[in-house]
């Protein structure tokens, strides 16, 4: 588990938007030490660490911790730069075991996920 270390999650609410996404904010640290190594002088976000923040964003908004069953669609669109982006944008909609997720970096998507997830026991 990653959050608290590399990133905190915020809960910010309702997207503006008229789709029934919630949002959610993270604020990454950019001196963790994950960025030494990935990669020495270029630091970029791992994609798996991407992934960890949707779904602990996700078991946040199911209020109970949530694992995915089967990523559907995932798009790494963009990367992120520590140095220069410390702030994510989380746009998640969950219904019904199905997750439609976004994440941006100062307006620019840079990862789109559709996945199925199971909420686990307590």
């Amino acid at each position: 588990m990653l959050r608290n270390e590399l990133y905190t999650l915020e809960r910010l609410g309702a997207d503006d938007s008229a789709t029934p996404a919630v949002r959610f904010r993270v604020r990454l640290d950019p001196s963790h030490p994950l960025f030494a190594g990935h990669f020495p002088g270029q630091p970029v976000l791992p994609g798996v660490c991407t992934l960890d923040m949707v779904r602990e964003a996700l078991s946040q908004l199911e209020g109970r911790p949530c694992r995915f069953a089967a990523i559907r669609d995932c798009k790494f669109t963009a990367p992120v730069d520590p140095r220069r982006t410390q702030e994510l944008e989380l746009d998640l909609t969950a219904a019904d075991g199905l997750l439609t997720a976004t994440a941006a970096a100062e307006g620019i998507a840079v990862l789109k996920l559709k996945a199925s997830y199971i909420p686990l026991h307590g």
